[in-house]
């Protein structure tokens, strides 16, 4: 199996949270042992919320827990999600919702900018045909 190069990282605030490389489609964060990125705190959901990126090169949250998830300071809303870009802060708990210490979030990086990658690569083929309509 072949590793994929991860196309953003979640740079981690909060005690004992790690950083975290996405380089599959989508991730789930929970508490749950079926999340991708478990954390290990009861105040979290079992599965709290979820990271992944759309075809057109968007990057988004959605928010399935009942506590809520939140990017910068907004409630995103359990079964809403919203559409993020790199230095966003994603919070899994919040400082509405908990003491200082215990605020649990995320700083979304993008490593690939892929919507920029995908438009070169369109670019790329409409220059290919038009030369060849060109040639023809």
């Amino acid at each position: 199996m072949t590793e994929t190069a991860p196309w953003a990282k979640l740079i981690s605030f909060g005690p004992g949270i790690e950083n975290v490389n996405l380089a599959k489609a989508s991730y789930v964060f929970g508490r749950n042992p079926a999340a991708d990125v478990k954390i290990p705190d009861i105040k979290l959901s079992g599965l709290h919320c979820k990271i992944f990126k759309d075809e057109e090169g968007g990057y988004w949250v959605e928010d399935t827990s009942s506590n809520g998830t939140f990017i910068d300071n907004e409630l995103i809303g359990k079964g809403k999600k919203k559409k993020i870009a790199s230095g966003d802060k994603i919070y899994v708990l919040q400082q509405s919702k908990v003491k200082p210490t215990e605020v649990i979030g995320y700083v979304f990086t993008v490593l690939i900018d892929e919507s920029s990658e995908l438009k070169r690569k369109q670019e790329e083929e409409k220059a290919a045909e038009d030369n060849r309509a060109y040639k023809d």
